[in-house]
């Protein structure tokens, strides 16, 4: 959807609201971290991010695939950064039509930094932060252009060319482009924009207030009157800091130096200081009125987070860890979600609310797979008598080197140290494991405990969901769907286990279930479905032919809605890929981790993949795993 419809709805509720901004990192490795990046910043809920653009072009494909991949896998907006310097009207033109096609609808609109500046001048070197100081010379007809100058004409020609599809937003200075004494030359340069079909401003970066409110209401009594949001970049490191200065060009409160001058050394007391500054310059901005705010975040996460923290824009748990990457898997955020799991920008998919809870760990496999599909009849991921889901390239998303895979999980050689890597993840001690791709999810804090434990005695656990009886629609763990509701999900449990336990296991199902009333498969409390690597049998406790519901919502004035479900056709598809993670992890080790890897592929030839659902939601949430742990 288009950014300015969720501005608007922020300021219509009068809700603080938030953006970030990434670069595109210039090698392969950068990029896969930058996609993990991501992810975990999507949960705190920025209204959008918006990625930048070389010069001429430079990062034009990598700029529209992360802004694609963002929308598609991660369920986030993407705004994308379009220079019109150096790139002709056709490529510009080439461009926006690659975005329509795949459903990208928010462009900011920049002329992009001159090639050769003039000796002495000063170039910021983010094309966010370059607009020609006077555009008089630009007023040619596009038609007679062979190339656009200006972004104001690449707004024109947008409008022009796409009518309103794209939310166009522009670059402001609130200290002059290239020069402070050009601030009203520049307002001038914006109102052309906002005239030109623009339909809201990301300002350059500041560290005065009082001069960005002076800017602000300049631009107000010039007749500016869609919304601009301020830009916000956390100083990050003292040398850092000083270069962007002098590349900006702005200026610096005496205090900032002051303070700077005693820790600049620090690198940590220096970040701290500039999260405790920030959080100052946005409280001052709200006195103001001033609600939305765009964080240029250098592609780093910290900072940007601890400001949301001390805002109470978002919320951490009590249980939260000290520890950095461990704070933000706890992190909840009170912005409301329409699903529990984040919904693909995607024209096809717009109406798709149903998916299996296999991947809720790993949403981009699952888009991967799926993306070739040409409905999703009833919202559904399609029909469970359709053909399978599609083959994987797992080399479009298996980003762990050797090196990494060391530094992560080591080379177990023994069923103690596998349980320790599965151990450590649950407790919030790993970033990720094969089969979950960011840090465990902010509503199984609440059973880490009992997964940890569960991973200690030998159930090898690789996704789960506490159960949920009416929880408030809008709570910040479990809450989705529209005001007013109530959500319910039964608990859920997946996990690798030995065989001579599996037989024990399925054993003790049926005496509970048995002793509890059940009659037969439509009425077994405890349902499980069962595999392994080698054998075509699905080994199962309730009718296969009919999806188990696992979670589902009950709001005011519209039916049920099921939006998470267990179904025997996606699991025997989740299967291949479940197993092939242990050959990945295997194959990854060099031939002096020999047995490391034999020892991933034993458990990948002889476990079982198992998953447990107690269809009784309104008991402990540690009923599941105490009767687990029986066996």
């Amino acid at each position: 959807m288009k950014v300015i419809d969720k501005i608007n709805s922020a300021l219509n509720d009068e809700r603080p609201f938030w953006s970030f901004e990434y670069f595109p990192p210039k090698t392969q490795e950068g990029v896969l971290n930058l996609y993990e990046r991501i992810e975990r910043m999507t949960k705190l809920n920025p209204t959008f991010i918006d990625i930048t653009w070389r010069w001429g072009g430079k990062s034009k494909d990598l700029t529209q695939d992360i802004c694609i991949n963002s929308q598609t896998v991660y369920g986030i907006e993407s705004n994308m950064h379009l220079t019109c310097t150096g790139s002709s009207i056709p490529e510009v033109h080439n461009v926006l039509q690659t975005a329509k096609k795949n459903n990208l609808q928010n462009i900011l609109a920049l002329r992009g930094d001159l090639p050769n500046p003039p000796k002495g001048s000063i170039v910021s070197p983010s094309a966010t932060f370059a607009d020609p100081i006077d555009s008089s010379d630009y007023e040619a007809d596009l038609s007679s252009l062979k190339n656009l100058v200006s972004a104001e004409q690449l707004v024109k020609y947008i409008r022009a060319n796409f009518s309103d599809y794209f939310c166009i937003s522009v670059a402001g200075y609130p200290e002059g482009c290239t020069r402070n004494e050009d601030i009203d030359k520049d307002i001038i340069v914006l109102k052309k924009k906002i005239d030109a079909g623009a339909d809201f401003v990301v300002s350059q970066l500041f560290y005065d207030t009082s001069k960005y409110m002076l800017w602000y209401n300049k631009c107000l009594e010039n007749g500016i009157t869609v919304p601009i949001l301020p830009g916000i970049m956390p100083i990050q490191s003292y040398s850092g800091f000083e270069r962007m200065v002098k590349l900006c060009n702005i200026s610096v409160p005496d205090e900032i130096w002051s303070s700077l001058s005693s820790i600049k050394n620090n690198d940590l007391a220096v970040k701290d200081f500039g999260i405790d500054y920030t959080v100052n310059m946005i409280k001052k901005l709200m006195t103001f009125g001033i609600k939305g705010f765009h964080f240029y975040t250098l592609n780093l996460e910290r900072s940007s987070r601890l400001i949301l923290e001390k805002l109470f824009f978002v919320s951490v748990p009590p249980k939260s860890s000290l520890n950095d990457t461990q704070g933000f898997n706890n992190i909840t955020s009170s912005t409301n979600k329409s699903l529990p799991w984040p919904s693909a920008c995607q024209e096809k998919r717009a109406g798709e609310n149903v998916r299996p809870i296999f991947w809720h760990n790993n949403a981009d496999s699952y888009i991967l797979r799926t993306e070739s599909w040409d409905e999703f009849p009833n919202g559904r991921w399609g029909d469970y008598r359709s053909p399978a889901f599609g083959e994987l390239d797992y080399g479009k998303y298996w980003s762990f080197t050797l090196e990494k895979i060391l530094d992560l999980w080591g080379a177990p050689e023994s069923e103690n140290d596998i349980q320790n890597i599965f151990y450590n993840y649950c407790s919030g001690r790993l970033e990720s494991l094969p089969w979950s791709v960011s840090s465990i999810q902010t509503e199984s804090n609440e059973i880490a405990d009992n997964l940890s434990i569960l991973n200690k005695s030998g159930y090898l656990t690789i996704n789960s969901q506490p159960n949920c009886n009416g929880a408030d629609s809008s709570d910040p763990v479990h809450g989705w769907g529209p005001k007013n509701g109530f959500v319910y999900k039964k608990a859920y449990v997946e996990f690798f286990i030995h065989p001579a336990r599996f037989i024990k296991l399925l054993k003790k199902i049926d005496e509970f279930n048995a002793k509890n009333g059940s009659l037969d498969i439509n009425s077994n409390i405890i349902t499980y479905l069962a595999t392994s690597l080698n054998t075509d049998k699905l080994y199962s406790n309730f009718d296969t032919n009919k999806p188990n519901a696992v979670s589902w919502g009950v709001f005011p004035g519209c039916e049920i809605i099921q939006p998470t479900i267990v179904d025997s056709n996606s699991f025997l598809a989740w299967k291949d890929e479940a197993y092939d993670y242990w050959k990945m992890w295997a194959s990854s080790y060099s031939s002096e981790y020999a047995k490391s890897a034999d020892f991933l592929l034993n458990i990948k030839d002889t476990y079982f993949l198992m998953n447990i659902v107690d269809n009784n939601y309104t008991r402990s949430p540690d009923f599941i795993y105490n009767f687990l742990l029986e066996i």
